[in-house]
């Protein structure tokens, strides 16, 4: 079974579950405001910068550091043992148990625990090891992994919890969550006397004191580090920090990002073990005295990510999950789906470093690649750019074989080929076509138009309806290569007509190389970086055959292939000074009209009352991607018959993702059903766009559900003006 194949299972049983998307849809809602709002009282962008500097120094000067915090950390009276693998600190920390005769671990929680499967370990040796944390004792009940980092129990109603605490505790539950929490307390706060080693994470070790610190929003952290004789702190190398100024630096966004609180309700400095040697000690407990306090440092991986140029930045992430709760397949299908024991993107990026490669390749699957990760990261950690390059080292360590690897491989970097196909494709389509349009394909393509119609192929394409050269009306301001991506030329020519004839009209000469083809991004995109690297050197050489002032792209996935991936894939390559050069002169169509011909000023004489209300669509590529925000806006606000809506969920994925809505139609529906009610709560009659393949996905949504909303590119709506 292909990894696209096994994505698809697991995808199908979540999508099973509507309990799953509800819940996760409506945190995600609750979590997009209440973020803004906790966030708004700092200076964001400052407070990353800094904490982002933090993190690289620490991370740099990590060898130096551990050994900083041990001796410190011993000093204070801490057990301090290094554990490499994960077996290693089972096996100290399950030693520990046995000697001292301990029966019962009390947990807080802590997801390095789950890396290493403590509790699993911990069972086999006759050891009880019982989750304290709300929701890890919720999922440890019913016998599953965290499906979220923070909050592991988030995929459940609270009548799924309440029939969980039921089987559990043997009496009725109901679904009221005070009266769940509160019994919850009264059920384990007797065992924190019982137990013999309270066990706990750490967000934070303090290389200049050895002090760990734990963040929580229960009192059980605090109970399991003082009532049992014994503390084990588990904590990764990457918790370190120099000084408590790097504390300062976190505990300042940390709960503002994970769950929009201005603080977490506890903030624990632990230096040395906190003296409970009054207490009574558990039967059978044969420990020392005074109490203790271990210090588990774990390595698993992170040394080896830590000199790994592609990966380090990988360390930067202060576990916050704001990956995971603005991910728009992750509110769709949860992590257990997106992801293997870390979930969302951070986990797909770290795990080929804790548990192997073969147990990432199946999660990185569902990463549309929207960006949205990297804009809501407050360490700034470019989780995008390592997706890239988790699937080019799977590629590398085990190549795709089949149809789908021939094409990306062999057929599309041949363009006489890639061309040939589309047009037999398009005489294919004969049958399932009417007006334009294909609403159902037949066997297993059905699930192509489950949640969309299709366009249809035109027979005449773009290269077939304009030519080489267009010449400027009036006064030549500039002359500019138009770029037409293969959507627009195979799919959505009337676009690219749209996009020349207002060039034209602004006084700019466009021309149109026939030579041209993709761009390179799908191959790029699912790790063929060598196809990606020809398909690269061809682009360079047919934008570079003649001269022009610029360059334009609007289609902004390729412009980010022009702007950002040329110069990467050619570095080192006797092309890369064209690519840099083609790079810089590339712009995205609406921001050449604002920044270049200094257009989107001013408006139109017309009553309010005409105006018909339209609404924008911010593609990923163009927002997120590209930067691109106030140009289409300006520009949308000159047109003489629209009233511009903003949208109440600005820059929210659609569920294209270019080759992600084929594969998985499915999960992409989910997405594209969230965006869809987004714009119709706009009461917008008209949705502009800058990008086909938003295109292609949210016009075929809004088509099969009978909407009479009206979807154009942006370049239409400006041609209609003229």
């Amino acid at each position: 079974m292909t990894r696209q194949e096994e994505f698809r299972r697991r995808a199908a049983e979540a999508l099973a579950k509507p309990g799953i998307r509800n819940a996760l849809g409506r945190f995600g809602t609750a979590y997009r405001l209440a973020r803004a709002e906790a966030l708004a009282v700092l200076d964001y962008e400052g407070h990353r910068a800094k904490l982002r500097a933090s993190k690289e120094e620490a991370i740099e000067r990590l060898p130096e550091l551990a050994i900083q915090f041990i001796e410190a950390a011993r000093k204070a009276g801490a057990v301090v043992y290094e554990a490499n693998t994960a077996d290693q600190a089972c096996a100290y920390i399950g030693n520990l148990a046995k000697e001292r005769g301990v029966r019962l671990v009390m947990k807080s929680k802590s997801m390095v625990s789950e890396e290493i499967e403590l509790n699993h370990y911990l069972e086999k040796l006759g050891i009880h090891a019982l989750e304290a944390d709300c929701g890890e004792w919720i999922i440890q009940q019913a016998g599953e992994r965290p499906s979220h980092s923070v909050m592991p129990a988030i995929h459940l109603s609270k009548e799924e919890v309440a029939a969980i605490y039921t089987k559990a505790l043997g009496r009725p539950i109901p679904p009221d969550i005070p009266f769940m929490v509160s019994t919850l307390r009264q059920e384990l706060r007797g065992k924190f006397v019982e137990a013999g080693m309270g066990f706990s994470g750490a967000n934070l070790a303090v290389a200049e004191t050895g002090t760990i610190v734990i963040v929580t929003n229960e009192g059980n952290g605090r109970l399991v580090t003082t009532l049992p004789p014994i503390h084990v702190a588990l904590l990764g190398y990457d918790k370190i920090v120099p000084t408590f100024d790097g504390v300062a630096h976190q505990l300042k966004i940390l709960a503002k990002a994970a769950t929009a609180q201005g603080l977490t309700v506890y903030t624990t400095f632990i230096t040395g073990k906190v003296d409970a040697s009054a207490l009574p000690r558990p039967a059978g407990f044969k420990g020392l005295t005074q109490p203790e306090l271990h210090i588990v440092l774990l390595d698993n991986g992170r040394m080896a990510m830590r000199n790994d140029p592609e990966f380090r930045e990988a360390l930067y992430c202060i576990r916050c999950a704001a990956c995971a709760n603005v991910c728009p397949t992750y509110r769709v299908i949860g992590g257990h789906v997106f992801g293997h024991i870390y979930t969302a993107v951070i986990g797909t990026v770290i795990t080929p470093f804790h548990h192997g490669w073969d147990a990432a390749a199946v999660p990185q699957e569902a990463c549309l690649l929207c960006r949205a990760c990297f804009d809501a990261c407050p360490s700034k950690i470019d989780l995008p750019r390592m997706v890239l390059a988790v699937r080019e080292r799977l590629e590398e360590r085990k190549p795709t074989k089949g149809i789908r690897a021939f094409f990306l491989n062999h057929i599309l970097p041949n363009p006489p080929l890639f061309r040939m196909a589309l047009r037999l494709l398009a005489l294919g389509q004969t049958p399932f076509a009417q007006d334009g349009r294909i609403r159902s394909l037949p066997g297993p393509l059905k699930r192509l138009t489950g949640n969309r119609i299709l366009p249809a192929l035109p027979l005449r394409r773009l290269r077939d309806l304009i030519g080489e050269k267009t010449s400027a009306q009036g006064e030549r301001k500039a002359t500019a290569i138009f770029f037409g991506s293969c959507l627009q030329d195979f799919m959505f020519p009337e676009i690219g007509q749209a996009v020349v004839k207002v060039l034209a009209h602004h006084g700019v000469e466009v021309r149109f190389p026939k030579a041209q083809s993709c761009c390179g991004l799908p191959p790029y995109y699912e790790g063929h970086h060598e196809a990606a690297k020809r398909m690269a050197k061809q682009l360079v050489e047919v934008l570079d055959a003649e001269p022009s002032d610029y360059i334009i792209s609007a289609t902004p996935p390729c412009g980010i292939a022009i702007k950002q991936y040329l110069p990467k894939l050619l570095k080192g390559d006797p092309l890369e000074m064209k690519a840099k050069a083609i790079s810089e002169k590339c712009f995205e169509f609406s921001e050449f009209l604002v920044k270049v011909l200094r257009l989107g000023d001013g408006r139109g004489e017309m009553p309010e009352g005409e105006r018909t209300p339209l609404t924008y669509h911010d593609s990923c590529s163009g927002f997120r991607g590209l930067r691109i925000y106030d140009a289409p806006r300006r520009l949308l606000k000159t047109l003489r018959r629209y009233e511009l809506r903003e949208m109440d969920e600005i820059g929210e994925c659609c569920g294209f993702g270019g080759h992600f809505t084929f594969d998985y139609p499915d999960v992409a529906g989910h997405v594209l059903d969230r965006k869809i009610a987004t714009i119709e709560r706009t009461g917008a009659r008209v949705l502009a766009l800058d990008s086909p393949g938003c295109m292609l996905q949210i016009r075929g949504g809004l088509e099969q559900q009978g909407s009479p909303i009206q979807v154009k590119h942006i370049a239409q709506l400006l041609a209609e003006e003229l």
